[in-house]
């Protein structure tokens, strides 16, 4: 399963974030034939593979999970080819698609890379009772900030978000920004990444609309799914496991969000210990797909405590 989810990252997810590297209909190929692979090889496990028996019951299902929560994701969650750009992909696409909606009613965007969209189910589920329109201007590898050596796709992209905002968005539409904060952080330092971060929600600001910081979602140090099976993990436990350390990220960014008065979330607060072990399965239900991105079930449940932790300051009408 593991050697399969390789190979589909290789062949699927590689080519999403280099430009010019296949032609969509090949990505497109490419991914049928990996999902296919996937299934197969899930179908061939499942009837009495040596390898896949030496595990047991419980681990075998924890396998099995880490197939289907990723196969969800990659395939259909972040809206792929749409308005969660790849590398095949011109940025400009994402304006000829609309994806931030042009009507009346008030908007709540999100913006910014993977770490952004992989919020987009979650939110899209937590906000139906609202009469809002919800959208994405997202893009693999295209951070929430434009900074020297960044690529001229996402420099492109970034832009192409302001020049939609002008027009499209009004003083009460909210703009969800995440991203991989802390990778980024590591780069620049914290002087020129503090920087970064307050010119787009000040940009955001200064166009009257409602910024609203994500903080990182913690990543894991390993494959969580394969943490699970080494340290044979205890079924109905909680399971916690080490991550990176992005609190010196977060702490930047919690100082630009009070400097500038933008309301911020700390996804950290509700799934991580004081050592960096943060939350992966509660009960049966899984919050990663991977070492950084959330399942459905982490999408849903983190968009929850964002709307209970940001209070009724921004909250949304409820629809009649």
């Amino acid at each position: 399963v593991f050697l399969l989810a390789t190979i589909s990252w290789r062949f699927v997810e590689s080519p999403f974030r280099q430009k010019g590297f296949l032609s969509q209909s090949k990505v497109f190929a490419g991914s049928f034939a990996s999902l296919a692979a996937i299934i197969a090889g899930s179908i061939y496990l499942s009837h009495g593979d040596a390898n896949f028996r030496r595990f047991d019951a419980n681990q075998q299902m924890v396998l099995r999970q880490g197939a289907e929560n990723r196969i969800l994701m990659t395939e259909s969650a972040y809206d792929r080819f749409s308005c969660f750009f790849n590398g095949d992909q011109q940025a400009a696409q994402l304006v000829e698609l609309e994806c931030i909606p042009n009507d009346d009613r008030q908007k709540v965007i999100l913006f910014g890379d993977s770490e952004a969209a992989h919020l987009r189910e979650g939110l899209m589920r937590v906000l139906k009772p609202y009469d809002v329109s919800f959208g994405q201007f997202t893009g693999a590898g295209c951070r929430a900030m434009d900074y020297p050596g960044n690529s001229n796709q996402c420099s492109e992209f970034y832009e192409l978000f302001f020049d939609e905002m002008d027009s499209k968005l009004g003083p009460d539409d909210i703009v969800f920004v995440a991203s991989n904060w802390w990778n980024t952080h590591r780069k620049m330092g914290d002087a020129d990444f503090a920087t970064r971060v307050a010119e787009t929600l000040s940009r955001i600001k200064e166009r009257g609309a409602v910024p609203v910081l994500v903080l990182n979602a913690p990543d894991f140090l390993k494959n969580p799914y394969e943490m699970a099976i080494k340290t044979e993990a205890k079924p109905g436990s909680d399971w916690y496991f080490e991550t990176e350390d992005y609190s010196s990220s977060d702490r930047v960014l919690v100082s630009v969000a009070a400097e500038l008065r933008v309301q911020y979330f700390t996804p950290s607060d509700y799934l991580c210990k004081e050592d960096r072990h943060c939350l992966f399965k509660r009960k049966n239900e899984y919050f990663y797909f991977d070492t950084g991105h959330f399942s459905y079930y982490g999408s849903l449940k983190i968009a929850e405590l964002m709307l209970d932790a940001l209070g009724s300051s921004w909250r949304v009408p409820t629809s009649n």
